[in-house]
């Protein structure tokens, strides 16, 4: 009777997950959708929420941090590309545009170096983003 109830409970658990995931997924299509058409404020809302679920899901730190930079916002950006490089660390786009932000803060310069420097490194020198950067 134990391992019935246990096995029964271990699959609604699953289902939650599954039925979570789904729910995530459905609002980052929505948020993805807000975005294209311009309704930035309902694209914010909506990819907070799938961070309140999954606070390391890399597309909805991607997306937002666009958003928020695109809208003179950057010091909202700044902890969620922090947190994305945190999870892709050779991810040269966030690198690139972290080490902008930090370039643009006191005191931030050396850090600023360091990150344009491993986004050049690991976009495998692409002049796009090594053009910029003073490592050359």
């Amino acid at each position: 009777m134990k391992t019935r109830y246990l096995i029964t409970l271990l699959c609604l658990l699953a289902l939650s997950s599954v039925v979570a995931a789904a729910q995530n997924t459905s609002t980052l299509e929505q948020a993805a959708a807000a975005q294209a058409t311009g309704n930035n404020d309902q694209a914010i809302q909506l990819y907070r929420t799938v961070l309140q679920q999954e606070p390391n899901n890399v597309a909805a730190l991607s997306a937002l941090s666009d958003i928020l930079e695109g809208a003179g916002k950057w010091r909202d950006a700044q902890p969620l590309l922090e947190q994305l490089v945190k999870l892709q660390p050779q991810n040269s786009a966030a690198l690139y545009k972290l080490g902008r932000m930090k370039s643009w803060q006191t005191g931030g310069r050396p850090e600023a170096l360091e990150l344009l420097r491993r986004a050049c490194d690991s976009s495998n020198h692409d002049a796009e983003i090594c053009d910029v950067t003073p490592m050359r």
